[in-house]
């Protein structure tokens, strides 16, 4: 959890791995990129699957080579999980989900979340997430709902493009059948907190 986590509670982002599995269900693909997909597909179940010491030895001298982005995305999710946090390990498997796959919104809101826990990483935080906003601003009210929750977390520092997005994205969400409940719900959480993120924005 970042510091500011208390304040709202807010979740991890969802992961890309369960995505772009369920988005090859019905392609058409050729022999060795089947064969590539099902050997990745066993890397993230046995990932899934390992305990912690597997996993502080996966990483005890830096990042395995030659995984795919989910699999290095999961890897960070698991190394921050750890009964004690390696959030350096998480932060680099991360950082090399993105490298590998800079067009997923969700790598990139997973590693807005470790930057920010990092005494030096608010910098990259913020860059993190202006690149999942900017990825996938709409398509998905979850991730929008979580960020939302992320900068309500650290208000008042936040530059203020963000903070508008916050807003904005807020009251888009309250008129939304399926996430009205839960943006209302935030935008008194918020009011609470005396943080000025209504549902008037445009």
């Amino acid at each position: 959890m970042s510091p500011a986590s208390s304040k709202t509670g807010f979740r991890s982002p969802p992961l890309a791995y369960g995505l772009w599995i369920g988005a090859l269900g019905g392609l058409a693909v050729s022999g060795f990129a089947l064969s590539q997909w099902i050997a990745d597909a066993q890397d993230l179940k046995s990932l899934r699957m390992a305990d912690e010491a597997a996993i502080s030895t996966l990483v005890v001298d830096g990042l395995p080579e030659g995984h795919s982005a989910a699999f290095y995305e999961l890897l960070g999710e698991r190394a921050a999980r750890l009964s004690v946090p390696d959030l350096y390990s998480a932060r680099q498997s991360v950082r090399e989900a993105v490298r590998l796959d800079p067009g997923s919104a969700y790598a990139w809101a997973h590693l807005a979340y470790l930057e920010a826990a990092a005494p030096d990483g608010r910098d990259a935080s913020i860059d993190a997430l202006r690149q999942t906003i900017a990825l996938c601003r709409d398509c998905d009210p979850a991730l929008s709902l979580w960020r939302i929750e992320f900068i309500a977390a650290d208000w008042w520092p936040m530059p203020t493009d963000l903070k508008a997005d916050a807003a904005a994205q807020l009251s888009r969400l309250s008129a939304l059948p399926e996430t009205e409940a839960e943006a209302r719900a935030l935008a008194v959480q918020a009011s609470r907190l005396g943080i000025p993120l209504s549902l008037t924005a445009e």
